[in-house]
């Protein structure tokens, strides 16, 4: 089953665009560290894993400013424009899902949860296996990202009501819990207040 899991095509779908405003800035574009910003970080490691697309969905503030930064890693990336972003964050999965509906497992992330990490994402994709979408758990709490497989991805897209929350129309289908020694899958980053919690000492 891993074998097949590995040769599985699989997309990753970056959320990023919602308005950002209890942070005050658009997270995107927020510091990780001294060489990346959160968008940065989160696109280096799928890029370093197998993923055969990277969708990234923003609003339109964010893409203009994409226009003006030299990002190295953002050539590999589809960028998917939510013009309705006050439809709220089901309308923007389902926009960056559209774009990965030929693949067999799709990635859900955030990118106010930079603290993805490689080996989380190998055992989300080996452990899916026969369930219907997989979630990483860190000592009894699920996190983020999550894994799709292709039937609730095409459930997601053809869903019609009116901005449903993921979480119940998860409820419908096969789940399977990955335990990881991961606590970033836990993080987000919303408030001034959180980022200063998680970056205020890293400068590098």
């Amino acid at each position: 089953m891993l074998f097949l899991a590995n040769k599985m095509k699989t997309s990753c779908v970056i959320l990023a665009a919602g308005n950002s405003e209890r942070m005050g800035q658009m997270k995107p574009f927020l510091r990780f560290n001294s060489s990346f910003t959160f968008l940065e970080k989160i696109l280096h490691v799928y890029q370093s894993t197998v993923i055969n697309k990277i969708i990234v969905v923003v609003n339109d503030d964010v893409y203009q400013q994409l226009q003006q930064i030299k990002y190295s890693n953002l050539e590999s990336c589809k960028f998917v424009i939510n013009k309705n972003p006050e439809k709220g964050r089901f309308h923007s999965i389902k926009l960056g899902i559209k774009e990965a509906i030929n693949d067999s497992l799709v990635f859900l992330q955030n990118v106010d949860n930079p603290f993805v990490d490689n080996k989380t994402l190998e055992l989300l994709k080996s452990e899916i296996c026969d369930a219907e979408y997989a979630i990483p758990v860190f000592e009894g709490n699920s996190g983020h990202p999550i894994l799709l497989s292709a039937k609730v991805a095409n459930a997601i897209i053809q869903n019609q009501k009116n901005n449903p929350n993921l979480r119940n129309v998860l409820k419908s289908f096969l789940r399977c819990e990955v335990k990881v020694n991961d606590p970033g899958i836990l993080v987000n980053i919303n408030t001034p207040e959180e980022y200063s919690q998680h970056f205020l000492t890293r400068t590098n």
